[in-house]
């Protein structure tokens, strides 16, 4: 079982998923920041974009190869020293 990724929208935790989960919220006009962490792996990854009223964002969570191979390597060390958390975000199609 996969570990859980905990979500956060503007700094505020809104969810805590695991694969294949979703999390379906509102959000107000303006600059937003969504940033997903876990407890296994130091750095947190973000995303930021602007809400337009009206409008439905789509974001697909995904492991980073490049924070997993820092891992592999050198362990929570490579990870923390690659610092770009363990996931990516990416506006889904």
């Amino acid at each position: 079982m996969a570990i859980p990724a905990s979500v956060e929208l503007n700094g505020a935790q809104v969810a805590s998923l695991g694969r294949g989960e979703t999390y379906r919220g509102g959000v107000a006009p303006g600059p937003a920041v969504v940033t997903v962490t876990t407890w296994s792996s130091p750095g947190a990854s973000t995303y930021r974009f602007t809400v337009e009223p009206g409008k439905t964002y789509r974001f697909t969570v995904s492991p980073r190869g490049e924070n997993m191979a820092a891992g592999m390597a050198l362990g929570l060390i490579g990870q923390a020293l690659e610092g770009g958390g363990a996931f990516e975000i990416a506006p889904a199609t």
